[in-house]
């Protein structure tokens, strides 16, 4: 009632007004068909049905206009906003004589990753290059999976405080035969929800490692002052290579949410929580809506396509026993997905994941976890 009083319209309604406004006065919809001949749509995977309609609307199938649109059904998670991917997977349908262009070569990810995401998108993808870390790893429990993380990423830069020294998780350089990582911005680590983002944050601020969580903040800035500052047991004398505070902004490990991940790329990429409820994301869902279920499900696949399509050199697929999510503990199965993928990804060995790790023994597994 606001918007109308005001004579105003949200965002979403921009579309579908504009699909009323030409739908309803044919002079505007021949004068704007008239000045744009050409129409082009990125990202059609993503279209929802009020912009499918304006598209339809403005390049009708046998006008004269020319409609030239590119996306990826692959990729399409975003139906909470809307978007079906029934309208670039009928994109033929609709448009008989359009020439359809594949592009079925990655030039990002090498083919061991894509072999991985092949399986989960059902068909064979194309690559080029040599992957440098491909794994699956189990933790206890969300802490000592963020842990495992944090270390590895630590391991990989070399180390980035004393901690990493004292712990003996550093060198200076990666062990032989692990990956090393030129910066830390070329890492991410993503996961499915937002409630995941508390345990891996403290892990890395543990380690004194760099990052920007999804909503961008610098999650280093309170360690650099304690590394100013000093600690107890510390000379004062930081190793300004090691000190976060002397890296520049950018120099920083990304935590995202994976769909906040689409559309970036990165070296080596860790996809946290794979487990049976939390990706695929059921918990909340209507088991007697098994229509509903399965389309889900679906996307949820799409959504680890994406994650693990944003690696150009590593991925490291990691889950937890037991984990405390949204005031519950949870016991939940490894995802459905990585069953689909374990013969193309292996298992890390034991003791890489949990070598010479000085608090793994606060993070048991909870005895009263429950489903």
């Amino acid at each position: 009632a606001r918007l109308k009083a005001e004579g105003a319209l949200d965002f979403d309604d921009l579309p579908a007004g504009a699909v009323r406004l030409l739908a309803a006065r044919p002079e505007i919809l021949a004068a704007l068909r008239d000045r744009y001949r050409r129409v082009y749509v990125d990202e059609y995977q993503d279209v929802n049905p009020a912009q499918y309609a304006l598209i339809r609307i403005l390049t009708p199938p046998g006008g004269p206009e020319e409609l030239f649109v590119i996306g990826d059904p692959d990729q399409s998670i975003y139906s909470f906003r809307g978007a079906d991917p029934r309208f670039i997977e009928g994109f033929r349908r609709d448009y008989p004589d359009a020439r359809v262009y594949s592009l079925s070569r990655s030039w990002r990810c090498p083919p061991a990753i894509l072999g991985a995401a092949g399986r989960l998108a059902g068909r064979p993808l194309e690559g080029g290059g040599t992957a440098v870390l491909l794994e699956r790893n189990e933790a206890p429990t969300e802490k000592s999976e963020a842990e495992g993380i944090a270390r590895r990423i630590d391991r990989m830069i070399g180390g980035t405080r004393f901690f990493a020294l004292d712990s003996g998780t550093a060198g200076g350089a990666a062990g032989p035969g692990e990956p090393g990582l030129r910066s830390l911005s070329e890492c991410a680590i993503l996961v499915r929800t937002s409630a995941q983002f508390p345990a891996l944050e403290k892990a890395l601020e543990d380690h004194a490692i760099p990052y920007l969580s999804g909503g961008g903040r610098p999650g280093w800035e309170e360690d650099a002052s304690f590394l100013e500052a000093g600690a107890p047991g510390d000379t004062g004398k930081t190793d300004p290579a090691r000190n976060p505070a002397s890296l520049p902004r950018d120099e920083s490990v990304r935590l995202l949410k994976v769909h906040a991940s689409k559309g970036l790329e990165f070296d080596y990429v860790f996809v946290a929580g794979l487990e049976e409820g939390l990706f695929p994301f059921t918990l909340y869902g209507d088991p007697e809506r098994q229509d509903l279920l399965a389309a889900r499900i679906e996307e949820e696949r799409r959504l680890l396509y994406v994650a693990v399509t944003r690696a150009r050199l590593g991925i490291s697929l990691w889950r937890a026993k037991s984990r405390s999510f949204r005031g519950r503990r949870l016991a939940l199965g490894p995802s459905r997905f990585l069953a689909e993928i374990e013969d193309l990804v292996p298992a890390a060995g034991r003791d890489r994941r949990f070598r010479r790790d000085p608090q793994r023994s606060l993070f048991p597994a909870d005895p009263k976890a429950r489903p």
